[in-house]
């Protein structure tokens, strides 16, 4: 039993390792916004709990990007230990040994949602986009929402500005989007945008998904966003795009998994993980 518990220790480790030091490189670009957002999902139909993480949107001359905060957060912390950029074969050995000792496991956020969207104004195209770690590359969809229909007459008072009501349906679902006129910016979490006014808050019908905002910054900047993003990618069409993430969902990648741990595996992973989002 020792044993069983060392050996999946080490696969936490080495797995926590290929997250957080795999040597996907920022690059820095020039931002003309910034937001931070909250997304939270219900980790079961009951909706007794719920789980989030922090996310990224950052909109450029050229591309947006919306993608977990957490890659930028453990980037600075990397680069504040020293294990910024590609590690030497001994630093790698030192990372592996202050992961496993818990000497800066701690000082990390786990990536427990892995939602990416990436926009590309040239082409006026978006795409919704998913690292599968079998191959080196996204697997990458077209995504569109569906017209807004705007009520003007439903308004809240949110974060010190009027916020005004909007619906959509986007992957099979109805939602209910607050957007703020006052902040002349159309863009919003995820794939929701093209509002007249930034989105302030944005959740399904049946509350198993929301985006609330936590700050933004409209000043031009330098700003670092997390490469790999506008890369290598398969493109691929929305039933292909929702087959692709529900085998990953339902039957995760365990081939570091004893056999016969993989069901609790499995059943662990359900409850970490979120919702699928399309459908």
């Amino acid at each position: 039993m020792v044993l069983i518990l060392k050996f999946m220790k080490n696969i936490i480790v080495g797995f926590y390792f290929l997250i957080i030091f795999y040597p996907i490189f920022s690059q820095q670009k020039k931002s003309d916004f910034s937001a931070i957002y909250q997304f939270s999902w219900a980790i079961d139909s009951t909706k007794s709990s719920y789980r989030s993480d922090e996310y990224s949107l950052i909109k450029t001359s050229e591309n947006t990007y919306f993608y977990n905060d957490a890659y930028n957060y453990n980037d600075s912390i990397k680069n504040t230990l020293g294990y910024g950029g590609k590690l030497s074969p001994e630093m790698e050995v030192k990372a592996l040994k202050d992961l496993s000792n818990g000497k800066i496991s701690n000082l990390f956020r786990s990536i427990r949602s892995d939602l990416v969207v990436f926009s590309d104004k040239v082409k006026n195209k978006q795409f919704i986009r998913y690292r599968d770690s079998n191959i080196p590359m996204y697997y990458s969809s077209e995504s569109k929402t569906s017209e807004w229909n705007i009520m003007s007459n439903e308004a809240e008072s949110m974060m010190g500005v009027t916020a005004i009501k909007a619906t959509t349906t986007y992957g099979g679902r109805n939602y209910i989007a607050w957007f703020a006129p006052q902040i002349p910016i159309k863009e919003g979490p995820y794939v929701f945008k093209n509002l007249p006014g930034l989105i302030l808050k944005v959740h399904d019908v049946d509350k198993n998904f929301e985006f609330q905002l936590l700050k933004y910054d409209s000043n031009e900047k330098e700003i670092s966003v997390y490469g790999g993003i506008d890369g290598l990618n398969m493109e691929i069409g929305y039933k292909e795009w929702v087959k692709v993430r529900e085998d990953s969902y339902h039957n995760p990648k365990m081939r570091f998994v004893p056999i016969d741990d993989r069901e609790n595996f499995k059943k662990n992973n359900l409850k970490r993980t979120y919702f699928l989002i399309e459908r």
